[in-house]
């Protein structure tokens, strides 16, 4: 998961995973359901869950990638719970194998 810090203005979490097109529907509503739930316990959080097309899609499998822009006034603490929110979360409406699939990538602008 993101560093443990305060959030600089902008900053943005990726997460991306892998999924079997059999279970696209399945996945796509844990997801939905994790950024509903990231964004009711962080006001001002901005999430989208987006996908890879699947002509693009190497090997048969779905590429997912959720995404979370942060707002600027979540401090060290906020960040922490909000990081723990999604990893258990993660746990509970994507299933253990999957949680620990996702690789998280973070951002900030630099314009």
């Amino acid at each position: 998961m993101p560093p443990e810090h305060a959030c600089e203005p902008g900053l943005t979490w990726f997460i991306y995973y892998r999924v079997d097109p059999s279970c696209e529907a399945t996945v796509i509503e844990g997801a939905r359901r994790l950024i509903a739930l990231a964004a009711a316990s962080c006001p001002g959080l901005h999430g989208q869950l987006m996908r890879r097309p699947a002509h693009d899609t190497p090997g048969g499998e779905l590429t997912m990638m959720e995404i979370y822009r942060l707002p600027p006034t979540l401090d060290v603490l906020a960040v922490s719970s909000l990081r723990r929110t999604l990893e258990e979360s993660a746990n509970a409406l994507l299933g253990p194998e999957l949680a620990r699939q996702r690789h998280v990538e973070v951002f900030e602008p630099c314009a």
